[in-house]
């Protein structure tokens, strides 16, 4: 029952947000005002996002208070920050007061990858380990008949899984990011016949 009274709390946050999103003085982030998208939930955590006006993210503190004032649950201090972008430092420590959370600069990393609001560097998707491998790979990922292992071929697997990716922006399939993807890249152009642009994000390319 747990995990199911859990999600019930996220989808009332999120309803909240959404709402959040209808007030007039609310400002989108410049990349989610079609989809008015101002929030992801993964699991327990949350990211929030908007303009980067003081308005807008006390509109959005405000909902995380209801929020929290209602459900019980409230946001970890030590485990939250603030990351702001293109802002003076007067505005920032006032956000920073008002909401109680520590200042943190980009990148910061979620699930193991960078997150920032430019373009990776290849030196920020370095692996720990130096040098070559000492696994022969060809060999264990040959089938266990064949006297490997049956890994998967990484690149070979990579390959595929971006092919259905593509087949799934394609046919338009019922996904938040394949829905942010057609309003902010293909904007209604057929993927056949799309071109990236040059400022597009290197993942995007």
């Amino acid at each position: 029952m747990s995990p199911l009274i859990f999600v019930l709390g996220m989808k009332y946050l999120s309803k909240l947000l959404m709402k959040v999103g209808t007030k007039e003085d609310f400002k989108f982030h410049e990349r989610c005002g079609k989809p008015r998208l101002n929030h992801l939930c993964f699991a327990d955590d949350v990211i929030l996002f908007c303009h980067g006006d003081y308005v807008s993210i006390y509109r959005m503190l405000q909902g995380l208070k209801l929020f929290s004032n209602t459900s019980g649950l409230q946001p970890s201090d030590t485990k939250s920050s603030i990351y702001c972008c293109q802002m003076n430092e007067h505005e920032v420590n006032r956000v920073a007061a008002v909401s109680g959370f520590s200042k943190s600069s980009l990148p910061f990393k979620y699930l193991g990858i960078p997150v920032c609001a430019r373009q990776i560097p290849a030196s920020e998707c370095l692996a720990e380990a130096n040098g070559l491998g000492l696994v022969a790979w060809d060999e264990i990922c040959r089938p266990k008949k064949a006297g490997g292992l049956g890994f998967r071929r990484v690149q070979e697997w990579n390959e595929a899984a971006i092919g259905k990716y593509v087949w799934a922006v394609e046919t338009k399939q019922d996904s938040l990011w394949i829905k942010w993807v057609h309003v902010v890249y293909l904007e209604q152009k057929k993927w056949k016949e799309y071109e990236a642009p040059t400022t597009s994000s290197w993942y995007w390319k």
